[in-house]
């Protein structure tokens, strides 16, 4: 913090006999303005991979991430490794082909989907040890797997079959999308109990709700979405609080709809970007980065006008994408919204504000390379891990 002092110069009339001159006395006073320096985020630990970093995941007091064929589980604290699997033999001719994908946290174990030529499934990890199950078979596709406690889902599908699905892992049900070229890969997200798709349009899947089974030739159990709203150019779903869900759209405005039917609650001004995902704080805000270098925060209550303008906006410094399209998501924790940007730092501000129209940051922390993140801040027991390219970096957030 920065202290610079600023003179000022009152003049008083001091009260005399008639007849005698009148003095001035000059008082001099000093004013404090106070400049804050953005706190410094503490570096952890971090570690490196051959190949990008996706988005990790947290379970206890282990951190997760796949990089190519693998997935490696390390200490939270200390980024010591605990495990490293590779899920195909190196040598198995398909083994320079695999991918395997962003990890999620369903059911007490860590689950990932996995890729190669020709073929793809799902691989479920013992958190304890890395010993994995599941199906990988030729002429598949799987998209990244979603979860939220003991929800998850993935997008699933066969090659040439016309017909890419939605699969929940734990529910066993399965919602057909589309036929022809469907949308296969997501981006998919949970929240409140369902799932919700982007492609275009928003499409809501809610497994509390009756199965109504598509007509043949298509197999028993597959049951049409619950509902679909038309959001033109949608890029993402994410949770916007109060039975809300937030779609992001092409047209940079963020599409607020009821998560249990689909309806519009309320729409953003457009902005001339691309806004992330959203991310919603407890005191009624969601916040969306974009590729213009600029945070913005919206009432997640709407407003009384037709569209709805940002009550805050903050510039990161560094615009918060890789060069991705939507930008990587904000994340929120502890009363703060955090920011990974693409010159390596996390940024951090008050999710309340600062009772004015712009906001600086309270805190950055500093990859120390540049590299540009590649995924939004996952946080647990006070550590915030970003992936920047090739290497997973923990901030201290205590």
């Amino acid at each position: 913090m920065r202290v610079r002092t600023q003179w000022s110069v009152a003049i008083a009339s001091v009260a005399v006999a008639a007849g005698s001159c009148i003095p001035t006395v000059m008082i001099a006073t000093r004013a404090e303005a106070v400049e804050t320096t953005p706190a410094a985020l503490a570096k952890l630990w971090s570690t490196s991979a051959p190949t990008t970093i996706l988005r990790p995941a947290i379970l206890g007091t282990s951190a997760f991430f796949a990089s190519g064929p693998a997935m490696t589980a390390v200490d939270l604290s200390t980024g010591t490794l605990r495990w490293h699997t590779l899920v195909v033999d190196p040598s198995d001719p398909a083994f320079s082909s695999v991918f395997v994908g962003a990890p999620a946290i369903a059911n007490g174990r860590v689950v990932a989907a996995v890729s190669f030529a020709g073929g793809a499934g799902v691989i479920s990890f013992d958190p304890a040890n890395g010993t994995h199950t599941g199906t990988v078979g030729f002429h598949q596709i799987a998209g990244d797997v979603t979860a939220d406690g003991a929800l998850s889902a993935n997008i699933g599908g066969a090659y040439g079959s016309g017909t890419p699905v939605l699969s929940w892992l734990n529910f066993q049900r399965t919602w057909f999308l589309s036929f022809g070229n469907g949308v296969v890969g997501g981006p998919i997200t949970i929240s409140g109990g369902r799932a919700f798709m982007a492609g275009g349009s928003v499409t809501g899947f809610d497994p509390a709700t009756s199965c109504v089974p598509i007509p043949p030739p298509f197999p028993v159990g597959y049951c049409a979405p619950t509902w679909n709203a038309t959001v033109a150019g949608a890029l993402t779903v994410s949770n916007a609080g109060n039975g809300h869900i937030a779609a992001t759209s092409s047209d940079g405005a963020i599409h607020v709809l009821d998560a249990a039917t689909g309806a519009a609650a309320f729409t953003t001004t457009p902005v001339a970007t691309i806004l992330s995902p959203t991310a919603f704080a407890s005191n009624n805000t969601i916040f969306a980065a974009g590729n213009d270098d600029v945070l913005r925060a919206y009432s997640a209550n709407g407003c009384a006008s037709g569209q709805c303008d940002p009550i805050w906006t903050a510039s990161v410094g560094g615009a918060p994408t890789s060069g991705s399209i939507p930008p990587i998501a904000p994340t929120t924790f502890g009363g703060r919204v955090y920011v990974a940007t693409r010159d390596g730092r996390l940024v951090a501000f008050s999710a309340a504000g600062c009772g004015a129209a712009t906001c600086s940051p309270l805190a950055i922390g500093d990859e120390g390379h540049g590299d540009a993140a590649t995924s939004k801040p996952i946080i647990r027991n006070g550590v915030a891990l970003v992936s920047y390219g090739t290497t997973l970096v923990a901030f201290n957030l205590s």
